[in-house]
């Protein structure tokens, strides 16, 4: 073989492996790029109680647009019981107002777990390091096992009622024989009473209420047009009081008047009666002692 043929078979496997290697690195940084900055960019930590199906790598997104990705887990500090903290890297320069709120999330029942950064309304951003507001993990499968673990409890505090229950069954169900033969004696005097012979009754009365309604309707028709004409008789008479005020007034000063004299004539009416009383008297004593005084009168010698 050549020298010249050498040479070109160096350049060949040059190339070739030149051109591999920049594939190489190109693939790297898409997978770099893929999974999120590479580690580069802002730091900020989030707190839970439970991290199940999180992992390092995850995605980060803030209000579903990818930022950054989960660079790490580890349980919070000694004396705090049952917390994690988890690192996420955000690029550099995301704006994140500090009322934000980190929760895990998944896109469907087969994805991995993520986690989404909620934006808050605070006009103040947090700083690189600082702790992001979290909530627990909302899914399908977290409320399925709080309702599941609500639902046991549930079913521990019925445990003695619906023991209870069990004991006294049979005297609930006698309790209830005994109601519904009530009922039916009730049903059956019901029935009795709104026989035929009632029914006939019942619509007789209910007819009889009918008319005495409209004979009551009638006389309140008549209350109200003899309101009315007693309405404009008193109106008529004080009319004619105001008219003739001062007739009235002088006729009323001359039975003043008229009273008075009359008071006075009746105490000497009544001096006249007694002595008239007394002078009957007498005469009905000297008749009775003495009839025929009717017939020849009394001569003034007799004695009384």
């Amino acid at each position: 073989m050549s020298t010249a043929g050498v040479h070109d078979r160096t350049r060949n496997y040059t190339l070739v492996g030149g051109f591999v290697l920049l594939m190489l690195a190109a693939l790297l940084v898409w997978i770099a790029m893929l999974s999120g900055i590479g580690g580069r960019g802002d730091r900020y930590t989030v707190e839970y109680a439970n991290v199940m199906g999180l992992s390092d790598g995850a995605p980060v997104s803030f209000e579903g647009y990818r930022v950054g990705r989960v660079e790490g887990i580890a349980p919070a500090a000694a004396g705090e019981a049952a917390r994690f903290r988890v690192e996420i890297s955000v690029e550099s320069g995301w704006p994140i107002p500090e009322d934000s709120v980190a929760r895990m999330v998944t896109s469907g029942l087969l994805s991995a777990v993520a986690l989404d950064i909620s934006s808050g309304e605070s006009a103040t951003l947090l700083e690189p390091g600082a702790t992001i507001g979290s909530r627990e993990r909302d899914d399908v499968f977290s409320v399925v096992s709080s309702a599941a673990g609500q639902m046991g409890e549930l079913v521990r505090d019925l445990e003695p009622l619906l023991t209870e229950l069990g004991e006294g069954a049979p005297e609930i169900v006698e309790n209830v024989r005994l109601l519904t033969e009530r009922l039916n004696d009730t049903a059956l005097r019901l029935q009795e009473l709104v026989g035929d012979a009632n029914v006939a009754r019942v619509e007789g009365i209910l007819g009889e209420l009918e008319r005495a309604s409209r004979t009551a309707a009638n006389l309140a028709g008549d209350l109200r047009d003899t309101r009315g004409d007693l309405d404009s008789l008193l109106g008529r008479v004080d009319e004619l009081v105001g008219a003739n005020q001062a007739d009235v007034r002088q006729a009323i000063v001359d039975l003043r008047r008229t009273t008075g004299a009359l008071a006075r004539s009746a105490d000497s009416f009544s001096d006249n009666l007694v002595s008239v009383s007394q002078n009957l008297v007498e005469f009905s004593d000297d008749v009775r002692r003495d009839p025929s005084v009717l017939v020849r009168g009394r001569s003034e010698g007799d004695a009384d």
